[in-house]
């Protein structure tokens, strides 16, 4: 019990003038996420043992993987309580994921992704 630690959710992620303001996933946001994942795991899992033809395999497999990535854009605006941009700010979960979507800068998407990673831990 000693180490468990509650995350620290204060802290955003800075990228210049913009920070990414974090919370914690309810527990219905965290259960879909992984029902999904979990679906699309068993497919890539089945999917070469699969007797189809490699055409309908590559095309499910690009599939998967489009999923997989809508997922973690997902996962990761869900967790995203706010984003200031200078006097800005955006609560709209629609416009945070719009904005992860089209965050070209990928060294700050994967500071994002570590700040999610180190609040799960």
């Amino acid at each position: 019990m000693d180490r468990i630690k509650t995350p620290d959710f204060s802290k955003p992620v800075v990228n210049g003038d913009i920070e990414i303001h974090f919370k914690p996933l309810t527990y219905t946001e965290q259960n879909r996420n992984n029902m999904l994942q979990f679906q699309d795991q068993k497919m890539l899992e089945a999917l070469p043992d699969a007797e189809i033809d490699e055409a309908e395999k590559l095309r499910l497999l690009t599939e998967a993987f489009q999923s997989l990535s809508e997922l973690t854009v997902n996962a990761i605006s869900d967790s995203i309580s706010m984003i200031q941009a200078g006097d800005d700010i955006v609560v709209d979960k629609e416009h945070i994921t719009e904005y992860i979507k089209n965050s070209v800068n990928q060294k700050f998407f994967q500071k994002y992704a570590k700040k999610l990673k180190k609040l799960k831990n």
